[in-house]
């Protein structure tokens, strides 16, 4: 008896805990930085009931849940020679090009933020075909920083 007691004392001391930590909210900065560190543009916010990305001008603040998942979508234009490289999670880069990134929300994430890097303009893809002089043809070429999913 005394055991069913403390388990059931127990359950509703987690049960308990768990609700307060679900209901909580954590203040989260949004942020889009370029390369020089200069906050650009804007980023966007999946909005699930709409079934789209909702545009922010940053840095915005956004009150979420702690527990809950939010899902960004860093810029994609090229600002001044610079474009889309990779998401930062409080300052810490996550090497994943992929730009629309979920996100879980816990009580120590304070910043996340799309990074920005210099293009490489005047880069030049020609093609050949091998032992001779003869060159044309097509290229297609997918820029890795562009790839949604």
């Amino acid at each position: 008896m005394k055991k069913k007691l403390f388990f059931l004392a127990m359950l509703m001391i987690a049960v308990f805990n768990y609700s307060m930590l679900i209901s909580q909210t954590k203040n989260v900065i949004v942020d889009q930085k370029s390369f020089n560190n200069v906050s650009i543009d804007s980023v966007g916010f999946y909005n699930l009931s709409q079934n789209k990305f909702d545009k922010y001008s940053v840095p915005k603040s956004f009150d979420w849940n702690i527990g809950s998942t939010q899902t960004l979508l860093g810029s994609q234009k090229v600002i001044e020679n610079q474009k889309y490289k990779h998401w930062e999670n409080n300052f810490n880069p996550d090497n994943n090009v992929v730009n629309h990134k979920s996100f879980g929300i816990y009580s120590w994430t304070n910043n996340l933020t799309s990074k920005f890097h210099p293009t490489h303009p005047g880069i030049t893809i020609k093609t050949s075909l091998e032992g001779t002089a003869s060159t044309g043809g097509e290229v297609e070429f997918r820029d890795p920083w562009f790839i949604d999913f």
